[in-house]
Parts: C-alpha cells; structure tokens; sequence
C-alpha cells in the first residue's frame, strides 16, 4: 500500500483524463468573409481546399496565444493544397533539419504531417480532442478507409461516455476531412478516390 499513489497523484485524476473541463474558447474566422464572389459565371477562379486553406491559416492566427489548435496529416497538407496554412505556421519537427531540402518544418509548428500513417494521425488527432484541444485530419477519401474502424471506435467512446458518465465534460469534435473525392478526378484520381468511408459513416444511426 505504500507505493500505491493517493489523492491527486492517481492517474484517474490527472484532469486530462475529462479533457472537455480544460478547452478553451476556440476562436473562429467569419466564414462569410472567405465567400467566393460567384454572382458573374467565369469570372472568378477559386478552389475549395485552397479557400478552406485560407480559413485555417486565420484561425491558427487567432488562436495563437491558447496553442489549441493543430492540423494533421499523412504527408498531404500541400497536396490537398492548404497551402495558406503555411502562412502561418510551420511542421512541427523536433530534429535537425537541412534546408531547402527540409521545408516548412520548425520546432513549434501547428501541423503534423511528417508521418505517412493515417493511424497515427487519427490516433493524435483522437488524443488532442479528448484532452479539450481542437483540429482536423486531412487525407484522400481512399486512405481514409484505412482508419474507418478506428473513427467507429471513437463514435460508440462518446455515446457510452454521455450516457454512462454525465461528470464527463463535453470534448471538441473529431473533424475529417476527405479530399479527392470521386467527383474530381484529377490525375491521380484512380488511386485516390474510394467513396466507402462516406457510406461507412452515413449508415451510422443518428445515436452514435
């Protein structure tokens, strides 16, 4: 019994363990200010992921004092071409690097996309949730099925964990996002392109 902890040494009680009780107010840009002007056909060019691109690199301004806020990835932030992000932030990379062959890397960046594992990026992005951060995980439609249990997995933790545990405080939200859909068919759009994940998670009853 001696070396058993007590009180707030239990691991029960380290306070990440209710992660939803540390979140802080995330905040957001105004969507409206990123509207493409469309009232005149052909006269604007504009691409979604490049729009959205934009947006992130703002909110991860925003939110630069609280640090709650990062991007993660297999290796796809440019290739899914949210280039902007890079304006504000960097890859975070803890080792030396060797310029210019290392890009966009730094110590302190808000992206993490230097690991092509779409496991490890849903499981940090899971991680970074439930201890009351927020962000998004980026990857092709196809290589999504890669992680689609593991995203079912996290749908049934926070059906029990609000119907069988009501201290536990809400977390942020697990956001995906899936490029290169089957309706842009660029040229790598064979190999990129499985609609499976979006049937995996529309089947789902609206309770989990």
């Amino acid at each position: 019994k001696a070396i058993i902890p007590k009180g707030n040494k239990r691991m029960s009680m380290n306070p990440v363990t209710n992660g939803g009780s540390l979140a802080k107010h995330l905040e957001k840009p105004n969507p409206s200010d990123y509207a493409l002007d469309n009232k005149d056909h052909g006269t604007t060019e504009g691409q979604d992921m490049m729009v959205l691109g934009a947006y992130i690199r703002d909110l991860i301004k925003l939110n630069s004092n609280n640090r709650n806020f990062r991007g993660f990835g297999p290796d796809e932030t440019l290739s899914n071409r949210l280039n902007k992000v890079f304006e504000a932030t960097k890859r975070q990379w803890m080792e030396s690097t060797n310029p210019p062959y290392d890009a966009l890397l730094a110590p302190h960046g808000r992206i993490i996309d230097s690991m092509l594992s779409e496991h490890m990026d849903e499981g940090l992005l899971e991680g970074y949730t439930l201890t009351g951060r927020y962000g998004f995980f980026a990857s092709y439609e196809s290589f999504l099925r890669v992680v689609d249990s593991m995203l079912t997995q996290h749908f049934k933790w926070l059906r029990n964990a609000h119907e069988e545990a009501s201290w536990r405080a809400d977390i942020p939200s697990l956001n995906v996002i899936a490029s290169s859909t089957a309706f842009q068919q660029d040229h790598n759009g064979y190999s990129h392109q499985d609609p499976g994940v979006i049937s995996h998670l529309a089947e789902k009853r609206p309770n989990i």
